[in-house]
Formats: structure tokens, C-alpha cells, sequence
């Protein structure tokens, strides 16, 4: 060692490789899974984060909180079928009824994730549906509307609303496959029966007057 000389100082990590070395020291943790998650989406290496999502959902156990936070962080990041599946976790741990904020968190992030074509690849339709069978269908229209089309869509949505005419998630999706095909009237009338609803949820509501608004003559 040559006296006097200022050695340069250690390189330092990128996010990855400190994340993976935070779950080397830390394989119990979910958020340290999560975390290096999250480092490897970033760094886009979808394949591997998934994998670490999946662990982190699994060491989560029943710390409800960890579900609804890791769901609004992916929800923040536009990542709704990932957010989707933290919430749906959450709803099958958690005892019921679900709180509505976690009932509409779920809601809300199945309704975004179902326009995506990684939807069904994501989230499981079968356990999807053993938890809520009728969720699952709207949610299986809403992905037919963007996906498959809306003749199929509406085939799906129609009878849902034969079983259950008040069903809310139904009827903004059914308005939503009114406005695909260009029948606005039918469209404005859901919307507006939606709107006049007292205790329809705030995810639904921003959503029906954006639409409402949208198709103005």
C-alpha cells in the first residue's frame, strides 16, 4: 500500500443487486421481496419481478396492511393487474365482509386490470371466481371488451344483469360496451341511472361522469 495515496471508493450497487443483497440477508421479509421486485420491473426484467412478487405475496401471510400497501403502490405505478392481485389475496385472508376501503380497492383494481391483455395470464380467473363469481364474470366481460371484442362482452355482461339488474361494476361495464359499439343513448342512460345511485362508490362515480361527460351530444 503505498502511503498517502487516497484509494477511490467501492463501487456502488445499483438498485437491483442491493435489493437481492437486502433479500440474501432478509429471505423471510416479503417487503425485501417486494422491493427487489420492484428494482427488477424497473430495470425491466418483468419475468424475474414477477417471480419475486409472487414470493412476497406468499411470505405475507395475514399482515393485512402489507396487501393494501403494496396494492396502492402498484396502483400509483399503473401496475392494476399486479395491484389486483395483492387486493384479491387480501379479500381471500381477510374475514368477511370486506371493509369498503379494501372492497373497493379490489373493485376498482380488477376493473383497470381486466382492459389488459395480461389479465388472464395475471389473475386467476378460477380463484377469481370461487371468491366472487359474479365479480369474476363482469371482470371476464370487461377483458372480452378490450381483448375479444364487444359482441362477447355484451353476451357475458347481459346475463349478470338478468341475475342481477343492480349490480354497479355490471352497469358501468355495460355502459362502457354501449359506448364501443355507438349505442350513446343506452349508453347515457345507464350512466345517468348510475350517477343517481346515493351510495355508489367513488371509484365508479369518477368513472361514470368521465364517460357521461365524454359523450355529450
Amino acid at each position: 500500500v503505498v502511503v498517502g495515496v487516497e484509494l477511490p471508493p467501492p463501487p456502488e450497487l445499483n438498485a437491483v443487486d442491493a435489493a437481492r443483497q437486502f433479500v440474501d440477508l432478509n429471505p423471510q421479509d416479503p417487503q425485501a421481496h417486494y422491493n427487489l421486485a420492484m428494482a427488477l420491473a424497473d430495470d425491466g426484467q418483468d419475468v424475474a419481478a414477477m417471480g419475486e412478487y409472487q414470493q412476497a405475496l406468499d411470505l405475507a401471510g395475514d399482515h393485512y396492511d402489507f396487501y393494501m400497501n403494496v396494492g396502492r403502490d402498484l396502483s400509483g405505478r399503473g401496475l392494476w393487474p399486479q395491484a389486483a392481485m395483492a387486493y384479491l389475496r387480501l379479500a381471500q385472508l381477510h374475514p368477511a365482509p370486506l371493509p369498503p376501503e379494501m372492497g373497493n380497492a379490489l373493485h376498482e383494481s380488477l376493473y383497470e386490470a381486466a382492459a389488459s391483455p395480461d389479465f388472464l395470464n395475471i389473475i386467476s380467473l378460477d380463484e377469481l371466481t370461487a371468491y366472487d363469481n359474479t365479480l369474476g364474470g363482469v371482470m371476464r366481460a370487461r377483458y372480452d371488451l378490450f381483448n375479444e371484442g364487444p359482441v362477447r362482452a355484451q353476451g357475458r355482461i347481459g346475463v349478470i344483469l338478468e341475475r342481477n339488474s343492480e349490480n354497479l361494476d355490471a352497469r358501468l361495464v355495460q355502459a362502457e360496451i354501449f359506448i364501443h359499439t355507438g349505442a350513446i343513448d343506452r349508453a347515457r342512460a345507464v350512466l345517468d341511472g348510475l350517477l343517481r345511485e346515493e351510495t355508489l362508490p367513488d371509484w365508479i362515480r369518477v368513472r361514470a361522469q368521465s364517460f357521461f361527460d365524454q359523450t355529450q351530444p
